[in-house]
C-alpha cells in the first residue's frame, strides 16, 4: 500500500511545503480603483481579470509548528505590466504575523522585476490561524492568504484498495490497518459508493499516538 498523497502532504514542514511549489494561482482580486486618481500612468497592458503584481506563491501554509517559535517564509511580488508600478503592502501586523518589506519596495518597481517580503509568524499555541495580506496597487487590491494549521488527527488510509479478482456471487474481505498518525484525536466514518461493498465499523475514534 502507498501513503496517502493527503498524508504525505500534510507531514511536510512548512519549509518542505514551500519548496515543492512549482506554480501559484492568480492573485486575488477585492477592489478595483480609478487609475486616474492614483497615476499619470493610466494605460496597462495587464488584464483586468489578472492583478499588476503577480505573488509567488498566492497563498502562504504554516504547518507542522511549534509554540514559541517564529516561522518565516518569503514571497515575491512581480510587476506584470510595461511600466513601472508601485505597491503598498498592509503593516498592520498582528500578535501572531508581522511582515518584513525592503526599502526598495517604497519606490515603483520596474517593468518585469520583483521583489521580496518576508511573512513571519509567531504562534503562542499549536492551534488553527488566519491572517490576510493585503496588497495595494495602483489599479487593485489584493490579498494573499494566510493559513496555519494546528494539530490534526490523521489517519493512515491508502488512497487506493485492491481485491484482486473475484468469483461471480462470492465474498472477498480485505483487512487494512488504520492508524492515527496526527498529534489529535480524530473521529472518523466511512462508507462506500457502491452498495456491492461494506466497509467494517464503519465509524470510530483513535487517539492520537503518544
Amino acid at each position: 500500500m502507498t501513503p496517502s498523497q493527503y498524508i504525505s502532504s500534510m507531514s511536510l514542514t512548512t519549509e518542505e511545503k514551500y519548496a515543492a511549489i512549482r506554480k501559484t494561482k492568480p492573485a486575488q482580486i477585492i477592489e478595483y480603483f480609478d487609475m486616474k486618481k492614483t497615476t499619470y500612468q493610466t494605460e496597462t497592458q495587464v488584464k483586468v481579470d489578472e492583478a499588476v503584481f503577480q505573488a509567488f506563491p498566492s497563498e502562504i501554509v504554516f504547518q507542522n509548528f511549534s509554540a514559541k517559535r517564529t516561522y518565516q517564509v518569503p514571497i515575491q511580488l512581480r510587476n506584470n505590466d510595461k511600466v513601472p508600478r508601485s505597491i503598498q503592502i498592509s503593516r498592520e501586523n498582528g500578535p501572531f504575523f508581522s511582515v518584513t518589506v525592503p526599502e526598495e519596495s517604497n519606490s515603483k518597481i520596474a517593468p518585469g522585476m520583483s521583489f521580496t517580503i518576508f511573512v513571519n509568524f509567531s504562534p503562542e499555541v499549536v492551534k488553527d490561524y488566519d491572517h490576510d495580506l493585503v496588497c495595494v496597487s495602483e489599479r487593485e487590491r489584493t490579498v494573499i492568504p494566510i493559513k496555519c494549521i494546528g494539530a490534526r488527527g490523521f489517519l493512515d488510509f491508502p488512497d487506493f484498495v485492491s481485491l484482486d479478482e473475484c468469483p461471480v456471487k462470492m465474498t472477498k474481505e480485505k483487512t487494512l490497518l488504520v492508524r492515527n498518525i496526527g498529534k489529535d484525536t480524530v473521529k472518523f466514518s466511512m462508507k462506500t459508493a457502491d452498495n456491492a461493498f461494506v466497509v467494517s465499523p464503519s465509524y470510530g475514534e483513535l487517539k492520537e499516538k503518544l
